[in-house]
């Protein structure tokens, strides 16, 4: 009696590093070298039946010259550089003919892998049993060879990782110091792995039943496979926008929910959660927000490169019970990639609002009253009222980039966002809600103190209340300019070096001659301070990542 299951496979992208096939001995023609009895390279040939089969593509047309490989599913490869077993024929290797037609012969009972592939973009797996009571010649049919699958891996490099093996498949891969492996060339199915330390005396560690599914990517490490996949398409010209260079080590927001992510299917705080490139190395990311409850949630994914020309491109795996907490904000927003402070303002109470980009400028509340958490533009945020501010601490950098999301609820005069003071009449720099004398409406102003001299950029269009609005300032020692919104509304051309002064950075506040009627009343969310000064390309792109709406970022 036979039993047999036919797989097919799609490949977006090649094996990262060299992929070893092993290959003993290829015959064309059907004729094929003997199978061990015990698949191990111990004991004698037993010539007890052959098998055939057919293999095509979908779209009918045969699979002609295919390499065909037939293993023992409980077989491993070895290390051609250390391991004698590939010096035996071990395992049966032929080819299909001009009409896609194989046979091996001298099979002995077992379970079997047959691989059949192109090399090129397709193949396809028969995993089948042969018993004592088959017959001399089985026919396993007409399988369909589809394109590859991917396997993506990150392990534990400390143990000094040599190679993966597959068990029943001839791969041998190896993995780098990062710890990073890949397979671009799989059939669908289901594998067992071995991940062998280099280290003397260190265990292999095995990695059962990982699934891998025609044309799509499957992460796995040493606690498991994931089962869960979705691909996340950036699109930086959607909806008519237009970028004319790519931003670098950009901190991306990718928003979860039920219409997009199966949240019953992971962990209940998204510990199991993982960003992946291509080639297999891990983006960076940092949960803001996570309630499987309602099935939303907000990420942030430090991004290396986003292409204004073509769709950049990673993978979201979830599903996996075993993998442990990664979310990590100072791998986000780091002083590395000039991020001074960021603070999504998630915290409740009194409790300190954290600097997610490092252990320091942490918002300490002050005369909080527990009722300021709400929720936010992205998340939770501070709705602020009274007295109610933030003391973020004494902040001096030498070029600036501020930002944030305000929804003011009311109309004060000379209010206060994110501030810092300077002696005298002056502002080092920050963000004034006001109504200027020239104009019937309530403006943002951006406003800093360059040398001796005060310096202030005021917004073309009013900032309208109870609505999010994002509103940056920046400084290059060359020039300073406001976008409001993404767009650039003012540019000043005055060389200059900002004023330091030792007084703390305030949200909605400062501790020098503050009256009720300078205060900021409203919505705030997603506060950072820079010390570079960032391109008009890279507040465009925040901007229309961050807006209610953003259709940037797409999970299919």
């Amino acid at each position: 009696m036979i039993r047999n299951k036919f797989h097919s496979l799609i490949c977006c992208a090649q094996a990262a590093g060299t992929l070893l096939f092993l290959l003993g001995c290829v015959l064309p023609g059907g004729c094929t070298s003997p199978v061990a009895k015990d698949g191990s390279g111990e004991g004698s040939a037993t010539e007890v039946v052959a098998c055939r089969g057919t293999v095509r593509y979908e779209s009918g047309d045969p699979v002609v010259n295919a390499t065909v490989f037939l293993r023992k599913k409980k077989w491993v490869p070895g290390n051609p550089l250390s391991d004698p077993l590939h010096s035996r024929r071990i395992s049966a290797n032929t080819s299909t003919n001009e009409n896609g037609f194989f046979t091996i012969d001298s099979l002995d009972t077992g379970v079997f892998f047959i691989e059949i592939s192109d090399t090129v973009s397709h193949a396809a797996l028969v995993d089948f049993v042969v018993e004592e009571s088959d017959s001399q010649v089985l026919d396993l049919g007409t399988s369909t060879a589809k394109p590859f699958a991917t396997i993506v891996g990150k392990v534990d490099s400390s143990a000094g990782i040599g190679y993966v093996r597959i068990f029943g498949m001839e791969r041998l891969i190896p993995v780098s110091d990062s710890g990073i492996f890949k397979v671009g060339n799989l059939p669908e199915g289901t594998f067992r792995f071995r991940i062998d330390p280099s280290s003397p005396g260190a265990e292999p560690i095995t990695i059962d039943s990982v699934g891998v599914r025609s044309g799509e990517y499957t992460l796995i490490s040493t606690a498991g496979a994931w089962t869960r996949r979705a691909r996340v398409d950036i699109d930086a010209q959607t909806g008519g926008m237009l970028f004319s260079e790519n931003v670098q080590h950009f901190p991306l927001l990718v928003r979860l929910n039920r219409s997009n992510f199966n949240f019953e299917m992971a962990q209940s705080n998204g510990e199991d959660i993982r960003f992946v490139k291509a080639d297999g190395t891990h983006f960076p990311f940092e949960i803001e927000q996570w309630d499987s409850t309602a099935g939303t949630a907000a990420v942030w994914v430090l991004v290396d490169t986003i292409y204004v020309d073509a769709v950049t491109q990673m993978q979201l795996f979830w599903g996996n019970p075993a993998a442990s907490a990664a979310s990590s904000g100072h791998s986000v927003f780091s002083p590395q990639f000039g991020v001074v402070g960021a603070w999504h303002l998630t915290a409740s109470g009194q409790a300190n609002r954290p600097n997610s980009a490092q252990d320091a400028f942490h918002a300490r509340p002050g005369l909080y009253d527990g009722d300021e958490q709400v929720v936010g533009l992205i998340g939770m945020c501070d709705s602020l009222d009274l007295d109610d501010h933030d003391t973020l601490g004494n902040i001096n950098p030498a070029f600036l980039t501020i930002s944030a999301w305000i929804a003011p609820s009311q109309k004060n005069n000379w209010a206060r966002i994110v501030h810092k003071p300077a002696d005298g009449v002056y502002h080092s720099w920050g963000f004034i809600y006001n109504q200027p004398a020239t104009a019937g409406e309530h403006m943002v102003q951006g406003v800093m103190k360059l040398d001796t001299a005060g310096q202030t950029l005021t917004s073309q269009n009013p900032v309208a209340l109870e609505q999010w609005t994002h509103i940056c300032l920046t400084f290059d020692g060359l020039e300073s300019a406001l976008f409001i919104n993404g767009i650039e509304e003012l540019r000043y051309r005055k060389p200059g070096t900002l004023a330091a002064a030792d007084y703390n950075t305030y949200i909605a506040w400062e501790e020098k001659d503050l009256s009720a009627t300078q205060k900021f009343i409203g919505k705030i969310d997603e506060v950072r301070i820079e010390s570079v000064a960032r391109s008009a390309e890279w507040i465009r792109l925040s901007y229309e990542n961050q807006k209610p709406g953003s259709s940037l970022v797409e999970i299919k």
